[in-house]
Order: C-alpha cells, then sequence, then structure tokens
C-alpha cells in the first residue's frame, strides 16, 4: 500500500524516475494538501521518500511512504473515489499508518520493535510545545574548543531522531553546536534547540542561503546583495584583526552614512539578505580559520563604531524597525555568534545612557559589553586584541576591505565542504556519527 502527503517546496518536476512511483501510489489528491512533514524516518513497516511532483499547476514535494505487505496475506485494493483521475482520496501518513496497523494486529502479524515514523513524528516538539524559558541553576557555558560532552551528544541524537538522517546529514557542523551550546542554559535544552535549528533550516531552504558560499566564485554573494558597492560604502564591515583566543575581530560602522541616505539605497528586505551575506562568509572565515589554528572557535569579537550616529539614526521609526528586524532575524538564525562586543566611538551622552542601560541588563550579557570613547586603541589591547597590518590610519580605523572579496580569496584557499559545514575536529565528527548512526 502506498499513500502520499505533501509540502510546498516551489521547484522540482515530476521527473521520469518519478513516473513510475507516481503512477502506483493508490492516493494522490487533485490538489495537494500541505503538511508540514519533516525527516526520512523509517523502519520495518514504514519507509519515506520526497519526490518532486506538479499538481494543477502547482508546484510540490510530495513525500511517498510505503507500507510492506505482509507475505502470509493478500490484500485487497484500497477503495477510490469515483472522481477522475482514477485515485484521489487524501490519506495522512498517520491515518494510513494507523488503518494499516490496525489490520496487522487483527490477523497478529504485527510485531513492534521500534517507533514506527508516525510515533516519533507525535512526540516532535514544536514552537506552540515548548515550555517557557526556564534557566538551569548554576549553568556554566561550554568553552568553544571542548569537545562535544555525553550532554551534548545526546541532544544532537534528539535532533537527528527528529529530523531525520537525510536532513541531519546536511546540517552545518557550527550551526548545529551553536543551536545545542545556545540552549544549553535552558531546561528543556532538548527540545527548544532542535525547534529552533528546524526553523533555521527551513528559513536556509526558502531563501535559498546556502547558495552564498555554494555557488561558483563570488556568484552566489552577487545574487544576494543588490546594489552592493554603495552598500558596503555606507556600511563598511570586515576583519581586521584576533585576539588571544583565536577569535576574528570584526569592525562594522553602521552609521557611517546619513540615516536618509541608508534608507532609500535598499529595502529592509534587501538590508537583511547583506547581512546575511556577510555573516555567511564571516562562518567561512571563521571554519578555514580554525583549520588553520587546528582549533574550534565559532564566535567573533565584535568591534561596533559608533561614530557617525545622529539624531535622525536615533528618532527615525523606519530605520528602528529595520533594525528591529534585523536583531530578530539573527537572533533566530545565528546564534552564540560573539564572544565579546566592543563599542568604539561612543559619544559622552551615549556611555551615560549605556551606564544606566546595563543596570537592567543579565549580568552575563553586560559583562560582554565595553563601551569607549575616541582612545579605544587602548582598549582593544587590553582586550587582547591584535589589529591585522594595514587596517589602522594613524590611531584611527580604516574601512575594512569588504566580504565579498574575502570570499574571493577563502574559496581560493581552503576546501567548499569546510566553507559551507565549519569546522568540526576530527573527534568530535567520529563521536558525532557514532551516536547518531551516521555515515
Amino acid at each position: 500500500m502506498e499513500f502520499a502527503t505533501a509540502r510546498d517546496s516551489g521547484d522540482g518536476e515530476l521527473g521520469r524516475d518519478t513516473v513510475r512511483i507516481f503512477c502506483i501510489m493508490q492516493a494522490v489528491p487533485t490538489r495537494v494538501q500541505a503538511e508540514l512533514v519533516s525527516g526520512d524516518a523509517c523502519d520495518e513497516e514504514l519507509s519515506f521518500s520526497f519526490v518532486n511532483v506538479s499538481v494543477n499547476g502547482r508546484r510540490s514535494q510530495v513525500r511517498v511512504a510505503t507500507v510492506k505487505p505482509q507475505p502470509e496475506r493478500s490484500r485487497k485494493p484500497e477503495p477510490c473515489s469515483s472522481v477522475s483521475p482514477p485515485c484521489h482520496a487524501a490519506v495522512s501518513s498517520h491515518e494510513a499508518y494507523t488503518a494499516a496497523r490496525s489490520r496487522d494486529e487483527r490477523d497478529g502479524t504485527h510485531v513492534r520493535t521500534t517507533p514506527s515514523s508516525a510515533e516519533v513524528l507525535a512526540q516532535r516538539p514544536t514552537m506552540d510545545s515548548l515550555p517557557p524559558d526556564v534557566p538551569i541553576p548554576g549553568w556554566q557555558p561550554a568553552l568553544e574548543w571542548a569537545p562535544y560532552s555525553d550532554a551534548e551528544l545526546s541532544i544532537a541524537a534528539y535532533i537527528h531522531k527528529f529530523l531525520g538522517a537525510r536532513a541531519f546529514e546536511g546540517v552545518p557542523y557550527d550551526l548545529l553546536l551553536a543551536y545545542i551550546r545556545g540552549h544549553a542554559y535552558r531546561e528543556d535544552s532538548r527540545a527548544v534547540s532542535y525547534v529552533y535549528l528546524e526553523r533555521t533550516l527551513k528559513w536556509r531552504r526558502a531563501d535559498d542561503v546556502d547558495s552564498i558560499l555554494a555557488a561558483e566564485g563570488v556568484s552566489g554573494y552577487e545574487r544576494f546583495t543588490r546594489a552592493r558597492a554603495e552598500f558596503d560604502g555606507m556600511m563598511p564591515s570586515g576583519i581586521i584583526g584576533k585576539d588571544g583566543d583565536g577569535h576574528l575581530v570584526i569592525l562594522d560602522r553602521p552609521f557611517a552614512a546619513p540615516c536618509k541616505q541608508l534608507m532609500g539605497v535598499v529595502s529592509d528586505d534587501e538590508f537583511v539578505q547583506h547581512m546575511v551575506a556577510r555573516r555567511e562568509v564571516c562562518r567561512a572565515a571563521i571554519a578555514a580559520h580554525a583549520a588553520k589554528i587546528g582549533r574550534r572557535v565559532y564566535k567573533v569579537v565584535a568591534v561596533i563604531d559608533v561614530g557617525g550616529l545622529g539624531l535622525a539614526h536615533i528618532s527615525d521609526a523606519k530605520f528602528h524597525h529595520r533594525m528591529k528586524r534585523f536583531f530578530e532575524h539573527f537572533t533566530w538564525h545565528y546564534p552564540e555568534t560573539q564572544t565579546c562586543m566592543v563599542i568604539v566611538n561612543a559619544p559622552r551622552l551615549f556611555q551615560a545612557m549605556w551606564a544606566v542601560a546595563k543596570r537592567f541588563l543579565h549580568p552575563m550579557i553586560s559583562a560582554r559589553i565595553t563601551v569607549v570613547g575616541s582612545s579605544y586603541l587602548s582598549a582593544l589591547g587590553d582586550l587582547g586584541i591584535v589589529l591585522d597590518d594595514g587596517v589602522l590610519d594613524g590611531k584611527k580605523l580604516k574601512a575594512p576591505r569588504p566580504w565579498i572579496e574575502k570570499l574571493a580569496r577563502l574559496k581560493e584557499e581552503w576546501p567548499a565542504e569546510l566553507l559551507s559545514r565549519g569546522y568540526i575536529p576530527p573527534e568530535d565528527l567520529q563521536a558525532l556519527r557514532e551516536r547518531c548512526d551516521c555515515k
């Protein structure tokens, strides 16, 4: 018996090899009803695969499930509706599984040794099922270069269970660990790590984020960023050095251009795309640097130059909306990215405001933020930051080289898989494969 559920994919057509599978399905709805399903879980009775199909002009990804027939008895064909084409009864995966199991139990042929895929999906946590954020008393964060702990490997196996082997194999190593460690302080860390990571993976697929690094040369970056030269000139950003622990130091100048000029060059969506493209190249740079020093790091030191901050930046509601959207987006999709933040060229009013605001922040957060004025080079030195050659113009930081130039150099020097998947120590990769039964 075969049945299908579906979810929108937005790409793909019915291929020649797929026709054979599609034609023998006993239930294919005329209008495919989207059902969010994930993974490719399977057991001895149910196995799943995905095929791309265009139904009534709408492209969808059909999830084909096969229930293996029992050899000791014959099964009658499932009834079909009279609507043409011949079979159009939409059967959900859970309903079909329940019907098959009921028949097996009635005939005494059902033997359950592992949870079925339907049972796994029923146990899958969702955003709505997550409990309130409750920190673990006395929790302490793990060092970036520390190997996977047994508890962390257990969370990875939990994520593997619900994502499925195929999806899990495609998760970048740095993102997997960032989501595991980024939410380790919570009592429900297993569930929230899976739910938040799955949400990010869906976003990456929908926006084709992987193409930024995967495409030939810098073509992916170019497609992702409209008006790149103008944007880079108004919001300079790039790598300027390293700290004593091996973290890259990233300089951003968000207020280098007048607010009105910045708002007019790109839309809010395009602004986020530019920042995502920069972050993806930063991921690749971190992976290459970690491989070079033989030590895993996945965070950066963020230096934010607030020089140029004016009244328009403070009072413009549209600018506030854009920045709020950007921060929310990165909070969701890029956790555990900064080891500390240094705000430089802060005017005295800003420093006074920070002295008040930090009292309302969690001590762990406020301790990671340093605010200094124009004499910031000594502050950077106190943090163990060593600036790269050529980044200083006297006692001031130059505008860093654009990220697209960094991507071009990385692609010339490092393997594509390292840049896209991130660095993982060999012993951690082996432990992850053993715990999650990966290839």
